[in-house]
């Protein structure tokens, strides 16, 4: 090894070993000192209280990152082979400034060789090519790091298959694999939410937030939580159950963005998801004792179920689940048929009494207006002939699609038809 290059991998192996600790505490689940919640970085995902902590830690990150630039800005670093510990020190700065990132690559002219190494991993996974030992660190500081321009699905894909048939070959550390599930969450998010966040949380945070000891997942408008013990299950002993609750999640989140979206996809039954997902929001006794016929719960296993086989398809696993329930969802989901403290009732007339005195769930819930209207500030449905004439002016306008006319004249015929 020529003497730049020793001085250039002492300095990577020292600098390492400062930031690594540092970094560590950053990624550690932490308390916040305003609200009790959950940190995240340097802020809190409740309140978004800013850690005094965190921001002394990332100075000293910093701090110790400036000192390396200067150290080695004036080395033939094109020249010198790519090393490990370098990524390291790469997803060590995505906690820090991010334009720090491209002043690190700048300087070393690293980038073209980066890019080139995750490519070469990239035909590798392709081919269905196992990974070496010694492109472990490099990967995982991949998983840590988000600027670098790189395609996740295949070291998904892997590291997921991996581990759901416990294969003995080189794998990524549990910490990684944490890190790599949430991002794979994020991955499907983007599809769904316009800002999406995935937090893995230990049991206890879990309870904090007033979830019962059976809770391994849930979701809530553009964030979903991950229980950290079930992708544990996962990475040990082969478990699936975590990518099922992270399907049916983001079944959720496809819902939330029927609930709020301006299209006309699946009306029915997102104006039923509307009216229970209102009651269930003031009645945790509603959701509690229906949670097995709750349509928005029903349509979210309905989604787990194909979206998870088809993506165990994908990797090849497809014979590790077998989903005879699926068959049931869609005669259940007719159902509107609910009960409250043993007697029974219905959605509709759960929901008009919450709706009657509430106008603002008009403007919360904009597709609403299709069936209710506000009069001297009371809430009540439409009549046959209010609905009639909406379906006229419908079909007259020129700012509405042929097919959503088609779709909308449906939907008003048949209420109509049911209409006193």
């Amino acid at each position: 090894m020529k003497g730049y290059e020793k001085y250039f991998n002492d300095i990577c192996i020292n600098t390492y070993a400062e930031v690594k600790p540092l970094v560590d505490f950053l990624r550690q689940g932490r308390k916040c000192h305003n609200c009790g919640g959950h940190m995240t970085g340097d802020y809190c995902t409740y309140c978004g209280s800013l850690d005094i902590d965190a921001l002394d830690t990332i100075k000293k990150i910093e701090k110790h990152l400036d000192r390396f630039l200067s150290q080695v800005e004036n080395l033939p670093i094109r020249k010198v082979n790519a090393n490990n510990l370098l990524f390291s020190l790469i997803y060590s700065i995505n906690i820090t400034d991010t334009t720090k990132i491209d002043k690190f690559l700048d300087t070393f002219s690293y980038y073209k060789t980066i890019k080139k190494f995750y490519d070469d991993i990239n035909k590798k996974l392709a081919k269905g090519e196992d990974i070496e030992k010694y492109e472990i660190p490099a990967i995982e500081a991949l998983i840590y790091h988000d600027s670098i321009d790189f395609d996740l699905q295949n070291i998904f894909n892997y590291f997921i298959k991996n581990r759901l048939l416990q294969l003995p070959k080189s794998t990524i550390s549990l910490e990684a694999f944490q890190e790599l599930i949430k991002n794979f969450t994020l991955h499907y998010m983007e599809v769904y939410c316009n800002y999406p966040v995935c937090l893995v949380l230990n049991e206890e945070e879990f309870l904090e937030l007033g979830k019962n000891n059976t809770t391994t997942a849930d979701s809530w408008f553009d964030l979903i939580r991950l229980l950290d013990r079930q992708i544990n299950n996962l990475y040990y002993n082969g478990s699936n159950s975590i990518l099922g609750d992270i399907f049916h999640e983001l079944g959720h989140e496809f819902i939330f963005g029927l609930m709020e979206d301006n299209s006309l996809e699946e009306l029915p039954l997102v104006l039923n998801f509307i009216k229970e997902h209102i009651i269930c929001r003031d009645n945790a006794k509603y959701y509690q004792e229906n949670y097995q016929f709750v349509s928005f719960e029903l349509y979210a296993d309905l989604f787990m179920f194909r979206k998870f086989t088809s993506y165990l398809k994908e990797i090849g696993c497809e014979y590790l689940v077998n989903f005879d329930y699926e068959k049931e969802i869609p005669e259940r989901l007719q159902n509107k048929n609910r009960t409250i403290n043993g007697e029974v009732t219905t959605i509709d007339i759960e929901f008009e009494k919450e709706i009657k005195n509430r106008p603002e769930l008009l403007e919360e819930f904009p597709k609403l207006k299709l069936l209710y209207i506000v009069e001297n500030g009371v809430v009540r449905s439409k009549t046959k002939d209010e609905l009639l004439s909406d379906n006229n002016k419908m079909l007259d306008s020129n700012n509405i699609t042929p097919s959503e006319k088609e779709i909308l004249s449906d939907f008003y015929q048949n209420l109509i038809g049911r209409s006193r």
